[in-house]
């Protein structure tokens, strides 16, 4: 199964949903995560650390919701 995530207005809401540690328990349980690149950047996550994990970082929005189940 194929799990996404996008951003919220960041000026309304700055909680993301998946943070590299729920990325990991979603990715060790064999799902494939997709987030758009930079995702939590302003939360301190790099998109390094969810490169490690295995999440696959999208160009945007569109190409991360057409890659969700």
């Amino acid at each position: 199964m194929k799990i996404a995530s996008v951003l919220e207005n960041q000026k309304i809401e700055k909680r993301i949903a998946i943070t590299p540690e729920i990325a990991k328990k979603y990715i060790n349980l064999g799902f494939r995560v997709f987030l758009p690149k930079n995702y939590g950047t302003h939360l301190g996550f790099d998109d390094g650390e969810y490169k490690s994990l295995g999440v696959n970082l999208l160009d945007n929005d569109k190409n991360v919701i057409d890659n969700a189940d």
